[in-house]
């Protein structure tokens, strides 16, 4: 049954987030030919060089520079932020709103209703990451080599500076990228959790949703900060060389975040979990 239900969360919400992330192909596409075509032409234009009798850049290529420049920012935020907010108001709609009643009949458990959708959250928030990331990779390198800069790859010599400073890389890796995927999962539970204790309040869900949400945000900032201060104090015993004192601290401050992370994760599924099983209110 969990199966199902990951496959009909797909379907639901696939096709808005493909268009979104189809945007964002097509706008990386479009900027990384117009970097080639309008680089050689800013860089004289910035350096006082006449290209062909003229000095300045056309019109023209001002204001489609200027509006790709925002497109861009609209369509990465739509890609990120847009995909939080999309998949939040599915889920408190599908669960807790005119959805909740046909959601909640379905002849599966809660768990397995909550574990769906966050399986499918988290699949597209990592993805559209992802994607935001290549974009800015693309447009990046499509500079570099319009404009002749130089790139250096230091990724071995930071692996050789970690294994002279006796610091494990496969460990590093694995530490970095499981913090990553936690921290995903918990932003996604975070939603989860506060529409969960929203929908208890007999009046004005909504509101009572996002005061629980921005109510968690500062116990996680109270917690957060706390976790560095301890980790601040423990890191200035160290007595070892310079550079494994610096990725031990960086090492050190990630492992605490990553269980932090986990342990908020759990804790919002089992509260979520609770009040979908023993407190709904669909009323």
């Amino acid at each position: 049954m969990l199966g199902k239900l990951i496959k009909h969360e797909f379907k639901a919400v696939g096709k808005f987030l493909t268009i979104v992330a189809s945007f964002m192909v097509c706008l990386t596409l479009v900027g990384a030919i117009g970097i080639y075509v309008f680089t050689p032409h800013l860089y004289f234009y910035l350096n006082g060089i006449t290209i062909d009798g003229t000095q300045n850049l056309s019109f023209f290529a001002e204001i489609m520079t200027s509006l790709y420049v925002l497109a861009y920012f609209a369509s990465a935020f739509l890609l990120t932020a847009g995909t939080y907010i999309y998949l939040w108001i599915r889920f408190h709609n599908s669960m807790y709103g005119h959805q909740g009643y046909l959601t909640n009949t379905l002849p599966t458990t809660p768990a397995k209703l909550i574990m769906a959708k966050m399986i499918t959250a988290v699949t597209w928030v990592s993805a559209s990451i992802l994607l935001l990331i290549g974009s800015i990779m693309v447009l990046a390198t499509a500079t570099a080599n319009a404009s002749g800069a130089k790139t250096n790859n230091n990724l071995p010599e930071l692996a050789a500076l970690l294994r002279e400073s006796r610091i494990s890389v496969p460990w590093t890796i694995v530490l970095y990228f499981s913090l990553a995927v936690a921290a995903i999962i918990f932003s996604v539970m975070m939603m989860y959790g506060s529409s969960a204790l929203g929908q208890l309040a007999k009046k004005n869900r909504v509101f009572a949703t996002l005061g629980f949400y921005f109510a968690m945000t500062m116990v996680i900032n109270v917690v957060g900060t706390f976790a560095l201060a301890v980790n601040a104090l423990i890191i200035n015993r160290d007595k070892f060389g310079e550079y494994f004192y610096i990725f031990r601290g960086i090492n050190l401050i990630g492992f605490t975040f990553l269980v932090l992370a986990v342990v908020g994760a759990v804790l919002l599924y089992f509260l979520t979990y609770y009040v979908t099983s023993k407190r709904l209110n669909l009323e």
